[in-house]
């Protein structure tokens, strides 16, 4: 599906410039606003992937309070029998 392009006009340093103009001289491109694309869907996949990666460590790792809840647990399970031993 063709999306409508939209013109925009600003300004970006030397260095990026020169990377835009490199996409369009290794016809990876065919101008600046396929250039300016190109980086922003790979702006998109990095912060999906990033975004990915959050979750999973957020995921796999146990809130404060469940922390506390778990301490707690073992800690009247210890209370109650005194026999019972936990790994720290």
């Amino acid at each position: 599906m063709l999306h409508a392009r939209r013109k925009i006009s600003g300004s970006v340093t030397p260095q990026t410039f020169a990377v835009l103009e490199q996409m369009i001289s290794s016809r990876r491109v065919e101008n600046v606003g396929e250039a300016v694309d190109l980086a922003i869907e790979a702006l998109q996949r990095d912060e999906r992937r990033r975004g990915k990666s959050h979750a999973a460590q957020y995921a796999e790792e146990p809130s404060l309070e469940a922390v506390a809840k778990d301490r707690a647990t073992v800690r009247a399970m210890q209370d109650s029998n005194p026999d019972l031993l936990f790994d720290d």
